[in-house]
Order: structure tokens, then C-alpha cells, then sequence
């Protein structure tokens, strides 16, 4: 690939000439091109940093940039090739990787490895934990999209406990490297800026800002060149508007030297680069949020021109959609909206959603379909998670008025159809994540869109616990064998009280067998959930008189008419969980009712002749039995 950093010189004196007049952001881009050494790291062999935090730090700038050349490529593959794995080094190569594009997850299982158990990190596995070393690792993770993962709410909360009663964090907690520092306080705020709303650091954030304000010298910089860049860096990657560093980014930008650098030194041209970029092209009105989408024919996959759209909310605008289908309303205030979708000859789409400050709400395709003779609505959407943005599976949907749940699929998509019109109240839920809701009034032959982003809820742990009785007289039951395989394989034994707890469960399917001599076992299986609580507390019975059901789960229902609501009888069900399946017929009430279920994942089935099947999706409690009306 041919360099071509030449090219890119009239877009760069476009872009940056209105902000940093004194700086030639090209100038320094070209000299740190001409940094590139044979074994493919950047620098000048008396940089202030390291070759792999000098090589680190220059491919942000470029990449910030755009720049794409085979030097810039041979710089990736000399960090790849780096075998000695601080946090730093390992946080870096990981930074750099992902931005490139590739494939980090091998080395995101080694950082995750070097994490201590209060969620902190030291430069080697044996060291002291170090605020710097958690920092670097916070900012991978966010950058590898892992801000919602246990590992990185823990490294956050570490940070969190640490910060000082300035506002500033140091080096360590202990001793004279407690005391502030300008520069630790500047990497932790950029490593912890991209989880501000997921774990409400807004104060902490802003108190850290003042800090960093207030420690400005008389030049409005911070002393050394790489210190301010660092400085910069973490204010106007978390400010919501730059004029407080104004100054500074003026004074920054008049430092440099004739010969496109600063101090003459990679490293700390590389971080100076990134700064002045940033700011060039700061996050658009970070406090408001946007919604982007495409409308297309769901018969023809072709764009919709001319397709009306109205939002209500705490804002109300309305327009149509272009020649590809696409639309967009920028820069909105937080706040609950609606947004409608029509066309005389399509069926009338409608949504609603609560937009948090600085989000991004893209509703990707959405199908519309030629208007027909209809008697009920269709509730479909998409499910994502809010801090990544990644669609979640197994997400359970419900709503007013319709028999049972449905289960996201592997794209985070559903469906409900044949909803009765009227008031509908829907509900998304998912162990770990918050509860999300909406209303709607269901039209005829309407579409109603619930596309909600659930947001992690931090939990303690990830453990199973409970208490094991003797089912005969209620007593506690001693040293009784609880037992965990599958995604987790661990065993424990119940306490004098009765009690036992596992902890640190993997994510995926366990089953779980309680026995003791002399009584008979009990089982049930379940679905481990990251950053949950899962409670198992069987009653045991002397062996062989166990009551039918006992230790299970069960659901039950009443199958009706979509038209006239009259209950049906002899419709056949079929309850599928695992290697289980029941099937039973519903009585003249059109009742049915499945108890001693083991596993709680499965579906039921119903059919019945001059009927359309129907098949739903169910997420089972253990020991409880559901009804789902």
C-alpha cells in the first residue's frame, strides 16, 4: 500500500486551520512518518517513552487520522510481536488492535487474567496494584466494547473507591504516590469517560475535570509538552464544550516546532496529534442524542422516498424520508419520545423509546407493508444492550393482553402477532439487565416497533445460593451435597443452617442435583446470566416418598379464541424443556397445566384443527410454577 499521508494534506489544513491556527497538524504527521524504523516501531532512540509506548501512541494518531500506509502496518505487527506483558504494554497492544480492526479477544483473556480480586491491576502479576496500570485496562476494555463485562465494571469500581478528596487520582494509595497527579488523574478520566452513564460517574468525572483545571501554570498548560497532551486529551474527550481549554489548546498548538514536532520527540508528538485532532473534531453536542434508520418495501427490500415520520416528545419535529430510504433527527434532549411512520398505502408503523444524553438510536431496516384487510396488530423489535450496542438473545418479551412470552433470537430480534387492538402495555426482561417498558394503542393492520436497549445492572456476583430442608418436618438440612456442571463445575455442602452458596459461575447452562443419604435427590437446571443470582432451595424428602411435582417447575394457562376470547378445549399442547416434552389437551376451559419441569428453557405448542399453530418461547423459575393467563 503506497503511502499516502500527500494526498491527505489539503483535507487536513481544511479541517484544522479554524481551531489551530498555530499548528500544522500534516507537518507533524509527517514527521512522525519519517520516525518509522526497520523493525517496524516508530521512534527516534531518545524518545521520553519506550518504542512500545512510542509505536503505541503514533498509531493512534495516525489512525485518528486515517492515515493507512505499510509503515503504519509494519508498526501494528512490531506491537504484535512485543512478548513482554505489563498491563500497560498488554492494555496498548490491545488498543491498538482493535482500532486496526483485528481480533483482540486472545489478548483480552490475558488482561482479564492479570486482574487482582479487589478489580485492580499492577504492572506484572505479584506487583502492587497501581491506579495507572487499572486505568491503562479500563481503556481497553472500553475500546474492545467490553464496558458492560464483570471484569471491567470491577476495574472501575477500584478506581472509583480511589479517587482523592481533590478531585485527582495518584499513582498509588499509599504514601507520597497517593498525593494527585496531573497526569495519572488525566488517563484515568479518559479511561473512564466511556462508562459515565452506565455506572452514573458524572460527578466523578466532573470533579476529576476541576482538578485538572485548576492545576493549569501560568502558560495555561501543565509543565511538560506530554503532560498538557494528556491533559488535553482527557478534557475534551469528556468536556461537553471546549472553551475552558481554549487557551491551552492555543498554547499547545504554538509550541511546535519548525520541523512538524514537538520538542522533537515521537511520543510526545504522537499524544500532542491526538489532542489537537480531537478537539479539532470533538463528540458531536455529547449531551444530545440522535436516531438514524432506514425504510424500506418488505415485499421489495427497496428504499421508501417520500415516507412521513413524526417525533413526540420532549421535542416534536417531523420530516420524510430521502431517496434511499434513510432519515435522521440529530441533536435531541434526553427524554421519552414517540415516532410514527406512515404512508397512505403502507400499514402505519409506531415506536417508542427513552433517549439517554449523547446516544446514538439507530433503528437499522425497518420493513413496511402494503395495507390489508386486518383484525389485530404486530409487535416486533429488535433488543440491544445499551453500553455496547450489541443485540441481546434470550431477551423475554411480554405483552398485555397475549397468552405467554416470546425469546429474542440470535439477532435480538421478535415477534408478537395477532395482538388484539386497544391499550398494550410491553415489557422487556433479562437476568442482569434492567426492566425496560412501553405502551402503545394497537390499530388494525398496525406495526408497533419495541426496540429497547437494557442496561447491565450491576450485581454483587454470580452465584447460586439457598437453603436445603427436610420436607417433612421443615428442618434445615446438614452437609447436604449441592453440586454444579456444565458451564460451571463446582460442589459445596450445606451449612448447620442449612445454607450453601457457589460463587463465580460461568455465563451458560448448569445443572444442579441437591442429595444427601437417606433422601431423595432433587434437580433442576437453569441459565447463568453474567453479574446474577440464581436461588435453588429444594425441600428433600426420605427416599421414595417424594410428592409428585415437588422440587420442579410447572406453567399452566388458558388457551382462547384470538377473535371471540371464548376458551377452547381439546387444543393439544406441547411442552417442550430440554429433553423433556409433555403433551396434554386443554379442558372445556381450555386449562391446561405442566408440572415436575426440570429444565427451564423450552416452548409450548399448540395446535388445533381449523387453527393456526402457535408456538411461544419460555424462560422458567426453578421450584415456581408460571401462569401465563
Amino acid at each position: 500500500m503506497s503511502f499516502g499521508l500527500n494526498k491527505a494534506l489539503v483535507i487536513f489544513l481544511c479541517i484544522f486551520l479554524a481551531q489551530t491556527a498555530s499548528a500544522s497538524i500534516p507537518d507533524g504527521l509527517n514527521w512522525l512518518a519519517t520516525h518509522n524504523n526497520p523493525d517496524g516501531s516508530y521512534g527516534t532512540g531518545n524518545d521520553i517513552a519506550t518504542a512500545v509506548q512510542t509505536t503505541a501512541e503514533t498509531l493512534r494518531a495516525f489512525s485518528i487520522a486515517k492515515v493507512e500506509t505499510a509503515e503504519v502496518t509494519s508498526g501494528y505487527v512490531f506491537l504484535s510481536s512485543e512478548s513482554f506483558y505489563s498491563t500497560e504494554y498488554l492494555s496498548r497492544k490491545i488498543i491498538a488492535l482493535v482500532e486496526s480492526g483485528d481480533d483482540a479477544s486472545s489478548l483480552l483473556s490475558e488482561l482479564e487474567g492479570l486482574q487482582q480480586l479487589d478489580g485492580s491491576f499492577s504492572e506484572l502479576p505479584g506487583f502492587n496494584a497501581t491506579v495507572l496500570d487499572t486505568a491503562f485496562a479500563v481503556e481497553a476494555f472500553s475500546v474492545a466494547g467490553r464496558t458492560s463485562s464483570y471484569q471491567a465494571r470491577l476495574a472501575v469500581d477500584y478506581l472509583y473507591n480511589r479517587q482523592n478528596v481533590d478531585g485527582g487520582w495518584g499513582q498509588s494509595t499509599l504514601g507520597p504516590n497517593g498525593e494527585s497527579s496531573v497526569y495519572v488523574t488525566s488517563l484515568v478520566i479518559s479511561a473512564i469517560a466511556p462508562y459515565r452513564a452506565l455506572y452514573n460517574l458524572e460527578s466523578t468525572i466532573s470533579n476529576a475535570q476541576g482538578y485538572l483545571l485548576d492545576k493549569t501554570e501560568s502558560d495555561a498548560l501543565w509543565g511538560e509538552t506530554f503532560v498538557s497532551a494528556q491533559a488535553l486529551i482527557a478534557l475534551v474527550s469528556s468536556l461537553d464544550e471546549l472553551s475552558p481549554v481554549a487557551d491551552s489548546l492555543s498554547r499547545l498548538s504554538e509550541s511546535q516546532l519548525s520541523d512538524g514536532s514537538w520538542d522533537g520527540d515521537v511520543y510526545t508528538t504522537a499524544l500532542v496529534l491526538r489532542a489537537l485532532q480531537l478537539a479539532a473534531s470533538p463528540p458531536n453536542a455529547p449531551a444530545l442524542a440522535n436516531i438514524i434508520g432506514t425504510v424500506v418495501d418488505a415485499d421489495t427490500q427497496l428504499p421508501l422516498e417520500g415516507i412521513s415520520l413524526t417525533l413526540n416528545g420532549t421535542e416534536s419535529q417531523s420530516r420524510f424520508t430521502d431517496a434511499d430510504g434513510g432519515f435522521s433527527f440529530i441533536n435531541l434532549a434526553a427524554g421519552a419520545y414517540s415516532l410514527e411512520i406512515s404512508h397512505t398505502d403502507y400499514a402505519t408503523v409506531t415506536t417508542s423509546t427513552s433517549l439517554s444524553a449523547g446516544q446514538l438510536l439507530d433503528f437499522g431496516t425497518i420493513l413496511m407493508v402494503k395495507q390489508a384487510q386486518a383484525t389485530t396488530g404486530t409487535i416486533r423489535g429488535t433488543v440491544t444492550d445499551s453500553s455496547t450496542g450489541s443485540v441481546l438473545s434470550g431477551v423475554t418479551v411480554t405483552a398485555s393482553g397475549v397468552s405467554g412470552s416470546v425469546l429474542t433470537d440470535s439477532n435480538g430480534d421478535f415477534q408478537i402477532a395477532n395482538v388484539q387492538p386497544g391499550s398494550v402495555n410491553v415489557q422487556a426482561t433479562k437476568p442482569g439487565y434492567s426492566t425496560e417498558t412501553g405502551s402503545v394503542n394497537i390499530v388494525a393492520g398496525s406495526i408497533y416497533i419495541f426496540s429497547p436497549a437494557l442496561t447491565p445492572v450491576a450485581a454483587p456476583v454470580t452465584e447460586l445460593r439457598g437453603t436445603v430442608t427436610d420436607g417433612a418436618t421443615g428442618q434445615p438440612l446438614v452437609n447436604v451435597s449441592v453440586s454444579v456442571t456444565g458451564a460451571t463445575t463446582a460442589t459445596t455442602t450445606t451449612d448447620d443452617y442449612g445454607y450453601y452458596q457457589i460463587s463465580g459461575l460461568n455465563p451458560g447452562n448448569i445443572a444442579i442435583e441437591v442429595s444427601i443419604n437417606g433422601y431423595d435427590s432433587a434437580v433442576a437446571s437453569n441459565t447463568v446470566h453474567e453479574n446474577n443470582i440464581l436461588e435453588f432451595s429444594p425441600a428433600l424428602y426420605p427416599t421414595g416418598t417424594t410428592p409428585p411435582g415437588v422440587n420442579t417447575a410447572g406453567v399452566n394457562g388458558i388457551v382462547v379464541d384470538a377473535t371471540t376470547d371464548q376458551p377452547l378445549g381439546n387444543v393439544s399442547v406441547t411442552a417442550t424443556f430440554g429433553t423433556q416434552s409433555q403433551a396434554i389437551t386443554t379442558n372445556s376451559d381450555g386449562q391446561f397445566e405442566f408440572t415436575g419441569i426440570v429444565e427451564t428453557q423450552g416452548v409450548l405448542q399448540f395446535s388445533l384443527i381449523d387453527y393456526q399453530n402457535s408456538t411461544i418461547g419460555l424462560s422458567l423459575t426453578p421450584m415456581a410454577t408460571l401462569d401465563i393467563g
